[in-house]
């Protein structure tokens, strides 16, 4: 995975499609152009962060790709992946504060959001996953 990430450079003159996912452990983004990875994103959660509902981690991952890819993404076309269909919708429903201040971050970039089923989505799921507790599985 890494090798292509390498290879690839970004174009600012094409989109970036950002696919991200959460766990219950942690939180995982893909950026690509044109089909190929250009950038990669995971991070461990805190614990604090493991009590956020399933909406909020999804929205997590989303912000935390685009803070960490800042000077890349500002300015660009975007387009973002979620299996969270609620994120597609409307925000009229949202009512806390961090998720109106994530949500006023993430339109900074003015995304085009879609949903993608949870079964087509393998990329981010494989940057999302606990492979400890995998592993242990396994063993």
């Amino acid at each position: 995975m890494a090798a292509d990430a390498i290879f690839t450079y970004p174009n600012h003159n094409l989109r970036f499609e950002i696919y991200t996912n959460t766990s219950d452990e942690q939180l995982g983004a893909c950026i690509m152009q044109n089909g190929h990875p250009v950038a990669y994103f995971t991070k461990k959660l805190s614990d604090s962060q493991k009590n956020y509902t399933t909406m909020e981690k999804e929205l997590l991952s989303i912000l935390a790709t685009l803070q960490d890819f800042r000077s890349m993404m500002l300015g660009a076309k975007i387009h973002i992946w979620t299996d969270h269909k609620k994120l597609t919708l409307s925000f009229d429903t949202l009512n806390t504060q961090p998720v109106l201040r994530w949500h006023s971050y993430v339109e900074e970039y003015a995304p085009i959001l879609h949903c993608i089923e949870g079964e087509k989505k393998i990329l981010a799921d494989n940057l999302s996953l606990d492979y400890t507790a995998y592993l242990l599985q396994i063993s």
